[in-house]
């Protein structure tokens, strides 16, 4: 996940900042910006901003704003900062990101097919194909494996086992060596990967409550 920083006094700032993304491991990168192109240039590959109150503080809503409406694929949260930035600040965006129900196009066979995220229970890799679960049924794909974490950046998916990127709204419980989602299904949860997905999983459920 991209954040986007904008401050006219980012280098004071800084040490503030990495102290707080500490808590939130290595999947948040955090990218100062200082300049009104840095914020044009490097929007397409962001998935939020955050603004510190300054004079051109209108203007960089317009361009966000702007961007937002130029792709209905894009997923942007915009947090306005006019204090000093605080463990609170991280959550704050995570929650206004995972919130939205944004659509997503997917390449299949015969074209490309939309989405909703919030409709969206898992991935799974499955005989060299990607499927798409959702709650209404399960999409063949042309997915790549690797693709889908940058396609659902910015969205609470997270991978419990190397086949599946579950979508943590729909988790109900982690038992044991499985993933019971709401609907009931289990899941697998690889040895390899349980404490990091227990980890992910609390951290949400402490976000949106």
């Amino acid at each position: 996940m991209k954040l986007l920083y904008f401050s006219s006094n980012i280098t004071q700032r800084r040490s503030a900042l990495d102290s707080v993304l500490i808590d939130y491991g290595k999947d948040i990168e955090l990218v100062p910006i200082s300049t009104e192109q840095d914020l044009i240039d490097m929007l397409p590959q962001s998935d939020a901003v955050i603004i510190q109150e300054c004079n051109f503080e209108r203007l960089l809503l317009q361009i966000v704003s702007g961007a937002e409406n130029m792709s209905k694929q894009k997923k942007l949260a915009v947090i306005k900062e006019p204090r000093q930035f605080t463990p609170k600040t991280i959550p704050a965006i995570l929650k206004q990101l995972y919130s939205q129900n944004i659509t997503l196009r997917f390449p299949i066979k015969n074209g490309e097919i939309e989405v909703d995220t919030n409709d969206i229970l898992y991935f799974e890799y499955c005989r060299r194909f990607v499927f798409i679960k959702t709650q209404q049924e399960r999409i063949k794909t042309s997915l790549k494996l690797k693709d889908i974490p940058s396609i659902v950046s910015g969205c609470p998916f997270f991978s419990p086992y190397v086949s599946f990127m579950v979508n943590l709204m729909y988790v109900e419980a982690v038992k044991g060596n499985s993933v019971q989602l709401k609907n009931g299904e289990l899941i697998p949860l690889s040895q390899k990967k349980a404490a990091r997905f227990r980890r992910e999983y609390k951290q949400y459920l402490s976000i949106m409550s």
